[in-house]
């Protein structure tokens, strides 16, 4: 008799919850789809907190300068302690904003880096560091790098202009009322472009722009350089105390670029 032979039959069977690999090369495709569509929003999300974080830094300042400029401000004032109460040099406010020169806060031992955290004059959409030297005034030698400036002052209530013989020039001897505080669409400060400004060999820590019709300083556009960052526009405060986003700041009606100290 032909002896029997068992014959044994291979099923191969799919063990629930596995995945073939057709099924996951579309799973990857469907979570690249959903990333490359999620991240841009991600990315205006992060770039729009930003944008919010600066303005909320920028209203600081013009709390500050309200106060400064206040005829009944009693705190230091810098060197313009010894000026009448009302008036000011508008550089100390700056120091002042900065805790530079004699508003430096702790140990003077060496350069200090400004926290993001704790320091509003930092613009949270600039990256890069910046450091304050002990006993300097605002300017190169105590804010740098100037390619990681984020705000400038304006430049007009730092120094004016007087005229010699018709000529422009600077008065560095300019001084601030506290009637400025009546002018609520003045310029207080502004993002900067502090990489364009160094190309330039330039310091952005006081600008202003040329303005149609004004023969001033200013005229030549040497020192203006805003910081269009945000979505395409710059944050500016005023004294009054508010903050307007902008993407043309020399075009808008109402602000008042010209005004100076008298």
């Amino acid at each position: 008799m032909p002896s029997a032979k068992c014959t044994t039959t291979h099923r191969h069977t799919r063990r629930p919850g596995a995945f073939t690999l057709l099924e996951l090369l579309v799973v990857i495709a469907i979570m690249t789809l959903l990333l490359s569509l999620l991240l841009p929003a991600l990315s205006r999300l992060r770039a729009g907190a930003k944008a919010v974080k600066c303005m909320a830094n920028l209203r600081v300042v013009a709390f500050d300068f309200q106060l400064f400029a206040n005829e009944s401000f009693d705190e230091d004032r810098g060197d313009s302690n010894d000026l009448p109460h009302g008036v000011f040099n508008f550089l100390d406010f700056a120091e002042r904003e900065y805790r530079l020169d004699e508003f430096w806060v702790g140990e003077a031992s060496g350069p200090q880096t400004l926290d993001g955290a704790t320091d509003h004059m930092l613009c949270p959409s600039v990256p890069g560091a910046l450091e304050r030297t002990p006993r300097q005034p605002c300017g190169r030698r105590g804010i740098g790098p100037r390619d990681n400036v984020g705000y400038s002052f304006n430049a007009r209530l730092y120094q004016r202009t007087l005229y010699l013989n018709g000529r422009p020039i600077v008065d560095r001897k300019t001084r601030v009322r506290s009637d400025v505080l009546r002018r609520l669409n003045v310029p207080v400060a502004f993002d900067v472009d502090g990489a364009a400004a160094d190309l330039e060999e330039t310091d952005p820590y006081f600008t202003a722009p040329a303005l149609a019709g004004v023969y001033d300083v200013y005229s030549d556009a040497r020192a203006w350089f805003p910081g269009y960052r945000h979505a395409g526009k710059m944050n500016v405060v005023f004294v009054g105390g508010y903050v307007r986003s902008t993407a043309s700041a020399t075009h808008e009606p109402g602000w008042d670029w010209k005004y100076q100290p008298e």
